[in-house]
């Protein structure tokens, strides 16, 4: 689904009336809101009947939270890499990267809350996603932007927050 994701990206993030900012935080809120519908989809699943039709909706759901997450994953390295000037580019979305890996190991530890309510993960993985997206509206816009080259440039972007 990365393919996928992929072409949503080159799609969404050069897309004027979106932006970077809208698009990740659109991409993000339908990833959580599929997560959502998983977790609920879980908790109504009865053992006893075959639950085909819950079934269906739990995997279609799970494509879609994947291709939406591999689309916003994509739009933020792109991203990233407009919010930091020249001078410290490469080591800055180095940094942030591998502080996303870091924090991506412990969530394989949300799968052991399944134990406790089957639709517990999905729904932490949601409200995850839908806390993505207001953190993401607190960024400004870089869309159509000049690239930052000096800490004034960036000093400036950082401080108008409001697009």
């Amino acid at each position: 689904f990365d393919t996928f994701g992929g072409m949503i990206y080159m799609y969404l993030c050069d897309n004027p009336k979106l932006g970077r900012k809208y698009s990740t935080c659109l991409l993000y809120f339908i990833c959580g809101l599929a997560n959502f519908i998983i977790a609920l989809a879980e908790n109504f699943k009865d053992p006893c009947e075959s639950g085909q039709f819950v079934d269906i909706l739990i995997v279609i759901m799970f494509y879609l939270g994947r291709l939406t997450t591999s689309a916003g994953y994509a739009i933020m390295l792109q991203w990233a890499a407009e919010y930091f000037p020249t001078a410290i580019r490469g080591r800055a979305c180095g940094f942030s990267q591998m502080l996303g890996y870091l924090l991506a190991i412990f969530f394989p530890l949300v799968l052991l809350l399944r134990q406790i309510n089957s639709g517990l993960p999905s729904g932490i993985f949601g409200l995850f996603a839908v806390l993505m997206c207001y953190f993401v509206m607190q960024l400004p816009e870089t869309y159509d932007l000049p690239t930052i080259h000096t800490f004034e440039q960036a000093h400036q972007l950082y401080s108008k927050r409001k697009n």
